[in-house]
């Protein structure tokens, strides 16, 4: 008879959350009296720690519990990237948009957000700004057939590369905080972006969602879209050829839309394949060639 709890079923992913909070916790800790209400900050990181803990070593009977069993990491991420608000500044304060400016300015002798206003459109503003919003849909494309089909190694390992595009891009933020675009070279940008109808709604609730975020490098959209095109051309080859337009097109988003600086999608590719090398050190055992 299964136990209510064991520490056995605790999976990589959920080990991996509680890594990320561990970190989360020390750099707190050593910079206690910078962040602001940092022992709440440490009382909720602890908590959701022993959240993370608790739920990873049960095997719920109920059809929806195991849903939340399997998914619920994903609902913490809102939260942790909030948080990123408050940490960063008080931890790591300034930025290096100046920086990636001069990177892109090298790389390409103009401003790629500025040169590619030359393709503006309202209703292209429109599909890329719908289109940017699957991001925080698109795993999904991937997780839901691999747990309908109850192939649940092939989620973990998928899962676990998915949170790792986050938590370290989360780090990413930290170590090199950025504005982007949008607000170190609005001066420049001499087309007001626009859409016909759905753009402003989205971009307005999504900056009031996010405030103002130190997250252009890496893009974490490049990384994410990348990991859910590769994932699914190794599972599902007929859903990895429908998704490749739109990932194509959230690319392409992340600069027409002013989010990000070209260096920004360069680093968010180079994360991609990093996970991908960390992926295949994981889950290279016998047990997992195949999964």
């Amino acid at each position: 008879m299964n136990s209510f709890y064991s520490v056995n079923r605790i999976k990589k992913y959920d080990l991996l959350t509680c890594g990320y909070l561990l970190i989360w916790i020390l750099l707190i800790l050593i910079n206690y009296k910078t962040v602001p209400s940092a022992a709440t900050f440490l009382l909720l990181h602890f908590l959701t720690l022993l959240v993370v803990l608790f739920i990873g070593g049960l095997d719920p009977v109920l059809p929806f519990l195991k849903v939340i069993r399997y998914y619920y990491q994903f609902f913490f991420l809102p939260l942790f990237f909030t948080a990123l608000h408050y940490l960063i500044p008080a931890i790591h304060p300034g930025n290096i948009d100046l920086t990636l400016i001069k990177i892109d300015h090298y790389l390409t002798r103009t401003n790629p957000t500025v040169w590619i206003e030359q393709f503006y459109f309202p209703w292209l503003t429109e599909c890329l700004q719908l289109v940017y919003l699957t991001f925080y849909f698109l795993p999904l494309v991937v997780l839901i057939p691999l747990h309908c089909r109850d192939n649940l190694k092939r989620f973990d390992r998928f899962a676990f590369a998915i949170l790792l595009s986050f938590y370290l891009s989360y780090f990413g933020y930290l170590l090199f905080p950025a504005l982007g675009p949008r607000y170190f070279l609005s001066h420049l940008h001499t087309v007001h972006l626009d859409g016909l109808g759905l753009y402003h709604y989205i971009s307005t609730t999504l900056n009031g969602l996010e405030n103002i975020q130190w997250d252009a490098f890496p893009s974490g959209h490049v990384a994410v879209a990348l990991l859910v095109s590769h994932f699914a051309y190794k599972y599902f080859p007929k859903i990895f050829y429908i998704s490749m337009p739109i990932i194509f097109l959230l690319i392409i988003s992340t600069i027409y839309l002013r989010y990000h600086y070209l260096v920004d999608v360069l680093a968010g590719i180079l994360l991609y394949i990093l996970i991908i090398v960390i992926d295949k050190i994981i889950f290279s055992t016998p047990s997992a060639v195949n999964n």
